[in-house]
């Protein structure tokens, strides 16, 4: 048997009866849950890709580093560190000390898929917990 957040009872309440108090009640209750559980929606997904964009260019260091150690012409480092100061500046003390910028690679890249991790978690538990089952059965 299948188990569905809503009744019977909500769905024909709102098809052709009159209008009560509680029924009121019931549906400013239903607009006020779905803003809130839009608008936390919203605050994740925001944080989501404020992070996203801000870890993203991470992706590009290794392949700068690599093509200029093989040599292979590619964006100077030094515009990519000036484009990218929030992880630039970081390499550029790094390398001027002699000191290895994997790591400091390493762990922006598992941060960056930490937070992708923790988005699609977030998404689903929300997903769950407001709609619960949004599918009959077989159907997912």
């Amino acid at each position: 048997s299948e188990i569905w957040l809503w009744g019977k009872e909500d769905v024909s309440s709102t098809l052709g009866s009159k209008l009560s108090p509680t029924k009121i009640v019931w549906k400013v209750g239903l607009i006020f849950r779905s803003i809130t559980v839009w608008g936390v929606t919203s605050c994740i997904t925001g944080c989501f890709i404020r992070v996203a964009i801000t870890c993203a260019a991470v992706l590009v260091f290794p392949f700068a580093l690599l093509a200029h150690r093989c040599g292979v012409p590619f964006v100077p480092l030094h515009l990519l560190c000036q484009s990218y100061p929030w992880i630039g500046s970081q390499i550029d003390a790094l390398r001027r000390n002699n000191a290895p910028t994997a790591p400091l690679l390493q762990a922006l890249l598992i941060f960056l898929a930490i937070q992708s991790f923790s988005y699609v978690s977030c998404n689903l538990t929300w997903r769950l917990m407001v709609y619960r089952k949004s599918a009959p059965e077989g159907y997912e």
